[in-house]
């Protein structure tokens, strides 16, 4: 058994102020789940107080010093994106990442949908990897805060199972997969992933180190910029 944390940065709208949409998951091993469960925990012990000491990882609030880390300096904030990063780097697991530069996208594939072709991906990419390494079995966790998108991604998959992916090992839609992220530590992590791609892709400098550790940790083929 396996499980794929997905997270989302940016939006799918085409008329909003943000330049890409971006949807990444981590696939872990049974096995291996403890093991994040474990360094997430430490991380937010070690690095969690005042304010923000209950507070779930949401990578856009941290570096944005907003939310739950309002609170934040800047030094500090650098410090704890460092150490995020860095207890990442540690993490047993595969990346998969879909980027959409919407201004190109609009303007080669009007007709086509952001979100199912991101989600189309996602699955595609990870059912080839349940076939590669002889798992029958994957499970999907979303966060259940997406609840526009909820109906949306249970058509995806829906679609995908009904018209056939290449292995046909995607779980159905049916799986309770949608879960409160404060309570999921390896959707947090995919939020951390899914932001340092959007920085990635918006050629943010601050951002170079922690896309080492994010890169490293992508399958061979994992990732797809599209348009």
């Amino acid at each position: 058994m396996v499980i794929m944390y997905v997270d989302d940065s940016g939006s799918t709208s085409r008329r909003d102020h943000t330049g890409h949409f971006i949807l990444a998951g981590i696939i872990v091993e049974d096995d291996k789940i403890k093991d994040l469960q474990k360094a997430v925990f430490e991380y937010k012990q070690q690095n969690f107080t005042g304010d923000f000491v209950d507070a779930e990882i949401h990578t856009y609030d941290m570096y944005k010093r907003q939310g739950r880390f309002a609170s934040l300096d800047h030094t500090t904030k650098l410090e704890l994106l460092d150490r995020l990063y860095e207890m990442i780097r540690s993490l047993d697991c595969v990346g998969i990442v879909s980027v959409i530069d919407k201004r190109k996208f609009q303007f080669k594939q009007p007709t086509w949908d952001a979100l199912t072709v991101s989600w189309s991906f996602l699955l595609e990419w990870y059912d080839k990897h349940l076939k590669e390494n002889s798992i029958r079995d994957g499970k999907i966790s979303v966060d259940k805060s997406t609840n526009k998108t909820q109906h949306d991604i249970i058509r995806i998959i829906d679609g995908l199972r009904s018209w056939g992916t290449r292995c046909l090992r995607i779980p159905p839609a049916t799986q309770s997969i949608f879960a409160d992220s404060a309570g999921v530590y390896g959707i947090q992590v995919a939020d951390a992933f899914a932001y340092c791609a959007l920085q990635h892709s918006k050629k943010n400098e601050q951002f170079d180190s922690y896309w080492r550790v994010i890169h490293s940790k992508l399958g061979k083929n994992s990732m797809r910029t599209i348009c």
